[in-house]
């Protein structure tokens, strides 16, 4: 497990399949940010819609128990990262970048040399409109609304385990492990 170097917060391993044109973007860098800061737009030579697409909605999570039963899978725990708003707003809105490379800064965790300036160019750097406190804030109150009735039903079935989120990276891929490890005993059993 590694920490975000943009803004300090926790990334599990996983390995996320590449968007189109991946191999001209940067790594994503912050586990709130699937895109990286710079962004290559599709052109029309790319053969990339220009429109973005659409999605049907996601299976609610009864739906999707059943979906899961129906291939004989099911889910063993559900994990909640536990962290405190205000530390997210804080962690995020400390987000700044050069726009014309891509690079980042933190405030706290790699700030620049210069204040708002970039190392390398001397030019000024920007705040991502979604990385304003504000528009965090805005976030987060959304993702609680969406994300409560999924923690109640897997706290209802006793498979939610909350984990402290705000704490050496080490202790928090152990405690997910060992949330892993207990399912997967159980399992067994």
């Amino acid at each position: 497990m590694r920490s975000c170097h943009n803004c300090g917060l926790a990334q599990l391993p996983v390995d996320v399949p590449q968007p189109p044109l991946a191999s001209a973007r940067p790594p994503a860098t912050c586990c709130f940010s699937a895109a990286a800061p710079a962004r290559e737009r599709p052109r029309a030579s790319n053969n990339v819609p220009l429109t973005p697409s659409v999605h049907p909605p996601a299976p609610s999570h009864a739906q999707l128990e059943g979906l899961l039963a129906a291939d004989g899978k099911h889910i063993d725990a559900v994990v909640d990262f536990a962290i405190d708003d205000e530390l997210v707003k804080a962690r995020i809105g400390g987000r700044w970048i050069h726009k014309a490379s891509g690079r980042s800064y933190h405030v706290e965790f790699a700030p620049p040399k210069v204040a708002g300036v970039d190392d390398l160019t001397g030019e000024p750097l920007h705040q991502r409109p979604d990385d304003v406190p504000e528009t965090v804030g805005k976030r987060l109150e959304a993702f609680h609304a969406q994300t409560a009735p999924v923690l109640g039903f897997y706290g209802a079935r006793g498979k939610l385990s909350s984990i402290n989120a705000d704490g050496p990276i080490d202790r928090v891929w152990g405690d997910v492990k060992a949330i892993i490890d207990k399912g997967s005993k159980q399992q067994l059993a």
